[in-house]
C-alpha cells in the first residue's frame, strides 16, 4: 500500500498538464484566519483553528447576536451545498448548553435587497457540548424567486445565562458540487 501526500498530486497533476477543478465559495473570509471582517453582527475571534491551523482561528458566538455573512447572489431554483465546521464547549456545567444554529436566508432581490422569503433552518447542526470539532453539510435548493443569499450563525440567544460557548470556522457555500472539500492525503492500493 502506497500513500501520497496532496502535494505531490498537485505536482503530478501540474507535470502532466491537468486542471484541477476549481472550488465556488460564494463566503468572504470563510476561513476566519485573522478576524472576521467581511461578516455582521457580533462574534469574538478566537485562535483555536478547526483544523489545527497555528496560524488561523475561528468565532465564538457565545453570548452574541447572529453573525451574518456577505450577501451573495444567487439563481432560483438552484441547489447549493453549506459545510461548515462547529464545536460547542461546556464551560458552566449548571447552565443550559449552547444551541447552535445556521441559517440559510433567501432574499428576493440582487444584493440582498427586498425581504427575505425563506430562512430555512440547518438540519444538522444539534445542540451539546464537546470539545471536538465536527464538520456538517447539507444541499439546500434556492426557492425559484431568490436571487441573493446570506448565511447566518449563532448560539441561542441565552446571553449570559449559556453553559457554554459554540464555535464555528471553515464555511463554504456555494453551487452543488462546487464547495471545497478539504484533502489531507489518500491512499492508493
Amino acid at each position: 500500500m502506497k500513500r501520497f501526500d496532496i502535494h505531490a498530486l498537485v505536482l503530478c497533476l501540474a507535470a502532466t498538464g491537468a486542471t484541477p477543478a476549481l472550488a465556488q465559495n460564494l463566503i468572504v473570509n470563510s476561513t476566519f484566519d485573522s478576524d472576521y471582517s467581511g461578516w455582521a453582527g457580533g462574534a469574538q475571534w478566537v485562535a483555536d483553528d478547526c483544523c489545527g491551523n497555528p496560524s488561523s482561528g475561528s468565532v465564538n458566538t457565545h453570548q452574541f447576536e447572529a453573525l451574518i455573512s456577505n450577501c451573495s447572489n444567487v439563481t432560483g431554483s438552484s441547489s447549493y451545498d453549506l459545510t461548515f465546521w462547529s464545536k460547542f464547549v461546556l464551560v458552566n456545567p449548571s447552565l443550559p448548553d449552547p444551541n447552535g444554529y445556521a441559517y440559510v436566508e433567501w432574499m428576493d432581490a440582487p444584493n440582498c435587497g427586498g425581504t427575505a422569503i425563506d430562512f430555512p433552518d440547518f438540519p444538522n447542526l444539534a445542540p451539546g457540548a464537546g470539545a471536538a470539532w465536527h464538520q456538517v453539510g447539507a444541499t439546500f435548493v434556492a426557492p425559484a424567486n431568490a436571487q441573493s443569499v446570506q448565511i447566518q450563525l449563532g448560539s441561542s440567544n441565552c446571553g449570559l445565562s449559556c453553559g457554554g460557548d459554540t464555535y464555528f470556522d471553515d464555511i463554504a457555500f456555494g453551487p452543488a458540487g462546487t464547495v471545497p472539500v478539504e484533502l489531507q492525503s489518500f491512499r492508493i492500493d
